[in-house]
């Protein structure tokens, strides 16, 4: 979650350095000269200056949905004014109705097709609709149209990031903060790049610059005390990338008070929630950690989609008595397998009814593997994400069995042994990997991979070649990528 959609969650209207009450100034940015005539020619007709400052007024105060019917009446009378198609526009968007704010730039488009406003909104409506890669090109565009205006970069690099193109993105940001180096949301940004492209000591200078000036740009935007969390959250990665130990104390302190604060607002608290319950977990602190971890999918950018179910969630294990539940696949293959690990102890303490859903290669392994559950390949409708089947009185995601075990390193004697092999196929590898010289299965990739990961989880083959040359023994390649 961003510092830019924390001051829109607070109410604040950040259009408003680009755009002025003054009604000269609006027509500057978005292209028009109007002038008041008397010509009654088609069915346009003048609009009193009075109004049009009215509807701007209104624009500004977000006053969306009554201002969309003012401009509903007033559009059929004045349909070459590209003025009203872009308040428009720019309404039926805040009101998330993105079919009718496109017909509304359309128009526009058609009589000022370089206007920068116009271009600059339907970039907006892109990135609202999730269409990044037309909100960056349009937003390129507007580069091209006047490379002066600030927001054209940082909603450019916004959608970059989006596109998790982000060495393209520290460029455009880059930019960005040459005309605006202070402005929050396009530091923040920084940094996000930085921490992606597992820069980590740059993204920690550009957090502890945004908190040195926290007062400077906090105040502009909001909430300065907030300003300042958030930064914190994004430190909790930096400082333990670095083991910068004793600086990470404040940081989970400041961030906790966040979550705190926000905890009603899921979508604020989620990023957040996810920064602490990874930093817990990482340095050991599993009860905070499992706990923060429970809201996984508050986050915007979790890796697994968040399925939908007519039926509740497994809130508390209390909740399972005389019911049956779901517990369904969440992340990659290996992590279901590691999931599977505690799942027998789960049964063994909630004496749970269970379903549970895999991956579809995991089937057959696990119906094996645990004989009293029934086990399937998921169940639910891919365009709506939801569950195809009703079976079921609860559901949970497989890191669930996590949340309610909460493991620690002192559990580890809960993972026993619970793969059971298919005897027949044992049979064959053992006539094809002799039991000549030591067998060593090895797997050195993952199918999610971005710069953290390749840095600190993936090895490349070249690193297995050295030791598999002239070595003795046999290596078995076990990743299935």
């Amino acid at each position: 979650m961003s510092y830019s959609e924390l001051t829109s969650y607070k109410g604040l209207d950040n259009d408003k350095p680009e755009y002025s009450h003054d009604r000269s100034h609006n027509q500057m940015l978005i292209g028009n000269e109007y002038q008041n005539h008397t010509s009654d020619q088609g069915l346009h007709k003048v609009i009193p200056t009075e109004l049009r400052k009215q509807l701007w007024a209104m624009h500004f105060r977000n006053e969306n949905v009554d201002l969309l019917e003012l401009l509903e009446n007033i559009i059929p009378l004045c349909i070459e004014d590209s003025e009203f198609l872009f308040l428009a526009g720019v309404s039926s968007r805040k009101l998330k109705d993105f079919k009718k704010s496109m017909g509304y730039f359309k128009q526009a488009l058609a009589i000022e097709p370089e206007n920068f406003a116009v271009n600059f909104e339907v970039g907006r409506l892109f990135y609202d609709s999730e269409l990044y890669d037309l909100a960056e090109k349009t937003f390129l565009h507007c580069v091209d149209l006047d490379p002066e205006q600030f927001l054209s970069f940082y909603e450019r690099a916004k959608s970059l990031c989006e596109l998790e193109r982000y060495a393209e993105a520290l460029q455009v940001i880059t930019q960005a903060l040459a005309m605006q180096p202070d402005h929050p949301g396009a530091n923040e940004r920084l940094a996000v790049c930085y921490i992606k492209l597992a820069e980590f000591k740059k993204g920690h200078e550009v957090l502890n610059r945004m908190l040195a000036n926290g007062q400077k740009m906090g105040t502009e935007v909001g909430s300065t005390d907030s300003f300042k969390q958030l930064v914190h959250a994004h430190k909790l990665t930096t400082c333990l990338e670095l083991s910068l130990h004793d600086e990470i104390e404040h940081s989970i302190l400041e961030t906790e008070k966040f979550v705190k604060h926000f905890s009603d607002n899921k979508e604020l608290s989620g990023d957040a929630r996810l920064h602490l319950s990874l930093a817990y977990l990482r340095l050991g602190r599993t009860e905070n950690g499992w706990k923060h971890y429970f809201y996984r999918f508050n986050q915007p950018k979790f890796p697994t989609p968040q399925r939908l179910f007519n039926k509740p969630r497994l809130a508390q294990l209390s909740d399972l008595t005389g019911k049956k539940i779901l517990i369904w696949k969440e992340q990659g293959v290996g992590d279901e397998i590691e999931f599977c690990g505690l799942l027998n102890e789960f049964i063994k303490r909630t004496n749970a009814n269970a379903i549970l859903e895999v991956d579809e290669r995991l089937v057959t392994s696990l119906q094996r593997s645990f004989p009293h559950i029934v086990v399937r390949s998921p169940q639910y409708d891919p365009n709506t994400m939801l569950s195809t089947c009703e079976d079921f009185d609860l559901h949970m995601p497989m890191a669930d069995i996590y949340t309610f075990i909460e493991p620690s390193i002192s559990s580890s004697v809960l993972v026993k042994p619970w793969f059971a092999i298919n005897k027949d196929k044992s049979k064959e590898w053992e006539q094809v990997l002799k039991r000549e010289n030591l067998r060593i299965g090895f797997a050195f990739g993952s199918h999610f991979s971005n710069a953290k990961r390749d840095k600190h989880k993936h090895l490349n083959f070249e690193f297995f070649a050295k030791l598999i040359e002239n070595s003795p023994h046999t290596w078995v390649n076990l990743d299935y990528t």
